[in-house]
């Protein structure tokens, strides 16, 4: 098939979620040879249907969500990175808890105070 570069990266970083560890590797690839713009357009995509399946209370999603939003956009979007962290710390899922340190170090302490709330209505709202 042809080369397409958005839905090379779209399947790398769906393969790294999983958990195959060099899919990466090809992520990084694919980071060389794009725009900006197509990884923030497929970045976008993903972030859509993980937030439908954790709306949905696929808790695996809050993970991939954090990971998403301070790994593949462009410029990390730290606040909803952390307001999902959060949430899969919640859920029990121990690997957040290193990436929700890491996105709250990016964040000023009002900030951090503002997500927190953020998290606890979005998690009530999934759990009700």
């Amino acid at each position: 098939t042809p080369k397409n570069y958005k839905m090379a990266l779209y399947w790398s970083w769906q393969a790294h979620l999983n958990g195959h560890e060099t899919a990466i590797n090809q992520v990084t690839i694919i980071f060389d040879t794009i725009t900006e713009a197509l990884r923030d357009s497929v970045a976008n995509q993903i972030i859509e249907e993980l937030l439908a399946a954790a709306r949905a209370g696929d808790k695996n999603s809050t993970l991939k969500l954090g990971k998403t939003y301070t790994q593949l956009l462009v410029v990390p979007n730290y606040q909803l990175a952390y307001v999902w962290l959060s949430i899969a710390q919640a859920y029990g899922l121990e690997s957040a808890s290193d990436l929700l340190s890491q996105a709250a170090d990016e964040l000023t302490l009002e900030d951090t105070l503002i997500q927190q709330e953020k998290a606890a209505t979005t998690f009530a709202d999934i759990n009700s």
